[in-house]
This record gives structure tokens, C-alpha cells and sequence, in this order.
């Protein structure tokens, strides 16, 4: 009988791992751990590394004002080419006055492999998020992740900011 309780307990978690299993080192240094984020929302965006707009980073502040218990987490690509004005460390002032969180610049899709930032890996992959599979292939990519720490919806920057703020809520 115990046998079976833990043979249903695997076959229903899917083998899914969980996100708030995961870390990873900030553009500033620390280390950040998702299980920090139980209960919040958090909204996963891809950016250039090499070019990082500010306007785009606005646009992301404004979304975390605008929606409660939610957190933005930004990861600078370093596939994307770009050409660009603001440097990393300006877009890291920026994202401090904004209260964002950038993560340190890393691979960001998948055919990086073990290179790929961990929570994109995540992200990006069915296997360990149990719902989609969706490799990063451009900037501004947006995942979406609800309180319980399931990934809900994955967009790129074409979508309307009703449709994410209508997800977020």
C-alpha cells in the first residue's frame, strides 16, 4: 500500500520541478531565491544585454505599480545583438529607482544549453514547468507566473498590457 501512495504521488506531480526550487545570482551580486516569492506574482521579462532600453524597463515599472503582490524579475539575454546607449550598469540604476529586479546576464534560450539562466530554463521548458515548452526567441519575451508559482502564460511584446494585467490579476 505504501508503495502505491508514493507511486501516485510521482505519477501526479509529473515530475514537475517546482520554481521556488530555484536560484540564481543578481546583476548586483546576491543570490536570490524564487521561494521568496511565494504568494507573489511574478512577471519573468527577456531583455537585450547588450542594449537594454529604459523605456521598455518603464513600461515593466509600471506594470508592478499598477498590479498588486507582483514582482518583476528582468534577465538580459546575451544572444541578442543591439545597438543601444544604455549599458548594463545604467540600466541597473534605473531598474534600483524602479524597484525591478535584474538578474545577471546569462543565455537565454534554450539551444544554449546547460548555459541557459536557470529560471528561464524553468520557464521554458514543459518538462520542469508542466505546461509549456516554449523556447526565448526574442526581447521582451514575458512569463508570467500566478502566486502558487505556476507558470500561467508566456507572451512576447506584441501583446496589448490589458492582456497581461487582465493575466496578472
Amino acid at each position: 500500500m505504501k508503495n502505491l501512495v508514493v507511486f501516485l504521488m510521482l505519477t501526479l506531480s509529473g515530475g514537475f520541478t517546482g520554481i521556488y526550487s530555484i536560484s540564481f545570482q543578481t546583476a548586483d551580486g546576491k543570490l536570490l531565491n524564487m521561494s521568496s516569492f511565494k504568494g507573489t506574482r511574478v512577471l519573468v521579462s527577456v531583455c537585450n544585454a547588450k542594449a537594454t532600453d529604459e523605456q521598455y524597463l518603464r513600461y515593466l515599472n509600471g506594470l508592478q505599480n499598477k498590479v498588486k503582490n507582483l514582482q518583476v524579475i528582468v534577465i538580459p539575454g546575451l544572444e541578442f545583438q543591439g545597438q543601444g546607449e544604455l549599458s548594463m550598469a545604467n540600466s541597473m540604476k534605473q531598474s534600483e529607482k524602479m524597484k525591478l529586479i535584474v538578474a545577471q546576464p546569462s543565455w537565454a534560450g534554450r539551444v544554449s544549453g546547460d548555459k541557459q539562466h536557470p529560471l528561464l530554463k524553468w520557464l521554458t521548458n514543459a518538462d520542469l514547468n508542466g505546461h509549456f515548452d516554449v523556447d526565448v526567441k526574442t526581447t521582451e519575451q514575458l512569463f508570467v507566473v500566478d502566486e502558487k508559482g505556476s507558470l500561467v502564460g508566456v507572451f512576447d511584446s506584441r501583446v496589448s498590457e490589458d492582456v497581461i494585467v487582465c493575466m496578472l490579476k
